[in-house]
């Protein structure tokens, strides 16, 4: 708890603190307006994905931190890099998947206009299924982003983009395969969202030594 709280604190230090704390509410805002009104098209998991990938921005705005002179030799220096963002994020990210988690089984519970209970099934499930794929691959993409930024995007978007055709693609069946099931569905992704956020602590220290990407140095000191 002492940590959690002295990340929060440490947080208004970040770099570039005003424009990143826009974006994180326009961000978090727009999941919401998608998430609570788009509850019949397919492509509505992209609400529940802001809403959930949200407070792992806040926890790298921590990262900011280790560029300044004042922490390259303190002990903070690899800790802000490490282990902060993740202490931040974790628990936020938590509540929000536990928050779509909620939205979802009440959808199910309660039907949604225009479809059968089936068909909501379905949808509601594969959703939850195809956030929890997005939201592995994007804490993966974070763990190595700030040190690989170019390569980290370009891998990053060309996993993405066949991954999206193929869950959202009927023929190959993956969404009624792996989204039929609700219970299942969930379990899956709290699978994918706690082995998603080991492996990105993992690659963050594998990765330490090695320096900053030089766009987020720009980034963090209003270059970009």
């Amino acid at each position: 708890m002492k940590s959690l709280i002295k990340c929060f604190k440490l947080l208004k230090y970040s770099g570039q603190m005003k424009s990143q704390v826009f974006f994180l509410v326009v961000i978090t805002v727009t999941g919401f307006i998608i998430e609570f009104t788009s509850t019949t098209d397919s492509f509505d998991m992209i609400g529940g994905f802001y809403i959930i990938v949200a407070p792992a921005t806040i926890g790298h705005m921590l990262m900011s931190l280790s560029m300044s002179g004042l922490v390259q030799s303190s002990v903070l220096k690899k800790k802000l890099q490490t282990v902060y963002p993740h202490v931040l994020s974790f628990p936020l990210m938590s509540l929000s998947l536990l928050l779509i988690i909620v939205h979802r089984a009440w959808l199910i519970q309660n039907g949604v206009k225009g479809l059968s209970d089936a068909e909501n099934l379905v949808l509601q499930s594969s959703t939850v299924f195809s956030i929890g794929i997005l939201m592995f691959l994007c804490l993966i993409y974070f763990a190595i982003s700030f040190k690989f930024h170019i390569k980290a995007m370009i891998i990053f978007i060309g996993i993405v983009i066949p991954t999206m055709v193929i869950l959202q693609n009927n023929t190959f069946g993956i969404m009624n395969i792996l989204g039929g099931d609700f219970k299942q569905s969930v379990i899956i992704t709290i699978i994918l969202f706690v082995c998603g956020n080991l492996l990105s602590i993992i690659l963050s220290n594998v990765f330490y030594k090695y320096s900053l990407s030089e766009y987020w140095i720009k980034r963090s000191l209003g270059r970009q």
